[in-house]
């Protein structure tokens, strides 16, 4: 059996007013892939997630 999580939000700074977001996966326990909300880019944190990446 494996694991997958996924994990997304938002964060607001009561100094700045500044609101960020991020979404990400992880897998076994382990980071996997995450989203920059700014850049709209993946990153992949592991090999096997480039192919994710990708599609």
């Amino acid at each position: 059996v494996h694991m997958i999580q996924r994990m997304y939000g938002c964060e607001w700074d009561d100094e700045t007013n500044k609101i960020t977001g991020f979404y990400q996966d992880a897998y076994d326990g382990e980071d996997f892939i995450a989203l920059d909300l700014e850049t709209k880019t993946w990153t992949a944190a592991k090999q096997q997630a480039l192919i994710t990446k990708h599609k």
